[in-house]
């Protein structure tokens, strides 16, 4: 009967050890995950407000709106490509407004019709900036 006991307080022992290990694992890797989730949020965010405080938000709009809409794009997605890592994906989104009326949206992606996967987590930021007669607010999606 000793043995019996000894060996079934071992496996109790060990049962707990090995919750303990997968609920720490678990954890870690769902803080590691959120950290660089909001690393990228906190990235693209700065570099939303860098592009509207240069000005490049409301050149690129005012372009859209005009009918420069290839040149625009062109330079919008090479920024992108300036400004991020090789291996994110991300699209930029213009929404255009005159007063209270929506004008019209303007999508730019980088690569070129890059769009994201059902695996792919969406890490979305926004700024709003007025150009000319309107207003916008542009949404950046890294993915």
């Amino acid at each position: 009967m000793k043995g019996f006991v000894f060996s079934l307080d071992s496996v109790i022992a060990l049962l707990i050890l090995f919750s303990t290990l997968a609920v720490a694992v678990t954890v870690m890797n769902t803080s590691y995950s959120s950290l660089k989730h909001y690393e990228v949020y906190r990235y693209s965010l700065s570099i939303l407000k860098t592009l509207k405080k240069e000005g490049f938000l409301s050149s690129q709009a005012s372009a859209l709106v005009n009918g420069n809409q290839n040149q625009a794009e062109s330079f919008i997605r090479q920024k992108l490509r300036s400004v991020f890592p090789k291996g994110l994906r991300e699209r930029i989104t213009l929404y255009v407004y005159n007063g209270s009326q929506y004008v019209d949206s303007y999508s730019v992606t980088n690569p070129k019709k890059a769009y994201p996967g059902k695996q792919d987590t969406i890490i979305s930021s926004r700024v709003s900036f007025v150009f000319d007669d309107y207003e916008a607010i542009a949404v950046l999606q890294v993915w």
